[in-house]
């Protein structure tokens, strides 16, 4: 006799619901197992990196291992081993030294945007050594910010660059007025290169100290990676210039001037190794 013959309907659903559900449970069971055993081989681990650190006295490092060391940059170039960039170089030689820029009371701010290494570094640095531009400037002040967006470092910074010395200033209040008295009658350009403040605060208090008192025709050039950056530190959308890709006439000069530069090199090595050999 088969067993739907013996049973009743019923009670064979309830006897393949209760295989069904057993092989469940012991499914759910051995995959538990399984978590409960991957989180203990975690543990074990995180336990023996504790100990190690505890052994070497290892210390975690605040800005973290991925976070890269931002390079500190100066105004200080050789122009004569640069190659491109002349038309965006002109543009904002253009733009600092305008006809109207006699009659502007308030400081322009123009920015130069691109991702980094795209050169916007380097072109504000040209810009800043160019004769014209060195000229009709009284006062060009260079300052590296970076992040974080320190009011007082960079407030010291600008301070050195009018007069030579902070002073032992150390509150902002005292820098501020410091720099109000040493920029009155005077016409500036302030650089202010690789910015990533996205407050607004933190910069106004420095800009509302530099504008009082200096004259008509002073600019502030910033580079940043970002667009909104930009609009923070004040630059309307026509006072934001966007980098883009070197022209292949430009990659192609570069190119011919690095090539210029190693075949010398290669040669030397030659001779040097031949030298050697004999």
């Amino acid at each position: 006799m088969k067993v739907n013959d013996e049973l009743p309907p019923k009670t064979i659903r309830k006897v393949c619901s209760f295989m069904i559900f057993s092989r469940f449970c012991f499914r759910e069971v051995g995959l538990r197992f399984d978590v409960a055993r991957e989180i203990q081989t975690l543990n074990d681990r995180i336990d023996g990196i504790v100990s190690e650190k505890k052994k070497f006295h290892l210390k975690l490092s605040e800005g973290g291992p991925n976070l890269p060391e931002r390079k500190i940059t100066a105004s200080v170039i050789d122009a004569t081993e640069i190659k491109g960039r002349e038309t965006d170089r002109s543009t904002i030689v253009k733009m600092l030294m305008g006809e109207s820029s006699d009659q502007e009371q308030a400081p322009r701010t123009i920015s130069l945007v691109g991702m980094g290494g795209i050169g916007k570094t380097t072109l504000a640095q040209l810009v800043y050594n160019d004769h014209e531009v060195e000229t009709y400037f009284g006062k060009r002040i260079w300052v590296c910010v970076s992040d974080p967006f320190d009011e007082i470092r960079i407030a010291k910074a600008i301070l050195e660059a009018l007069v030579g010395s902070a002073q032992n200033l150390i509150e902002l209040q005292a820098l501020l007025e410091r720099i109000q008295e040493s920029i009155r009658g005077k016409r500036f350009l302030l650089v202010l290169d690789d910015v990533w403040n996205e407050d607004s605060t933190k910069w106004e208090q420095l800009k509302n100290s530099l504008k009082r008192g200096c004259l008509p025709g002073s600019r502030f050039l910033v580079t940043t990676r970002k667009r909104e950056v930009a609009s923070i530190m004040g630059s309307s959308s026509t006072d934001i210039l966007e980098l883009g890709l070197l022209s292949p006439d430009e990659c192609w000069s570069l190119f011919t001037q690095v090539i210029s530069f190693l075949v010398p090199l290669n040669a030397m090595a030659c001779r040097a190794a031949q030298q050697h050999g004999e």
